[in-house]
């Protein structure tokens, strides 16, 4: 949360707070002379992962592979050879 002085931005903080938010930066005065605070959501425990984090998985079907591509169309209509 961004105010325009300590009091302002302290005061926006502990409104956050009220609505369950636990305080990340208590109001600080940045280099560019702006106030900021901040507030994140409490967690008790991390995410469930449904995945292995490699990604979703897709088939060799689904990608196409092993579908036949031996013959390239051209922009004449006619057929050539790979």
């Amino acid at each position: 949360m961004q105010g325009d002085d300590e009091a302002e931005t302290a005061a926006g903080l502990e409104l956050l707070l009220t609505l369950g938010l636990a305080t990340r930066m208590r109001p600080t005065l940045l280099t560019d002379d702006r106030w900021m605070a901040r507030a994140v959501p409490r967690t008790t425990k991390a995410p469930a992962v449904e995945d292995d984090g490699r990604g979703s998985s897709v088939t060799s079907r689904e990608l196409g592979v092993g579908q036949d591509s031996s013959v390239k169309h051209s922009h004449a209509g006619r057929s050539q050879p790979l």
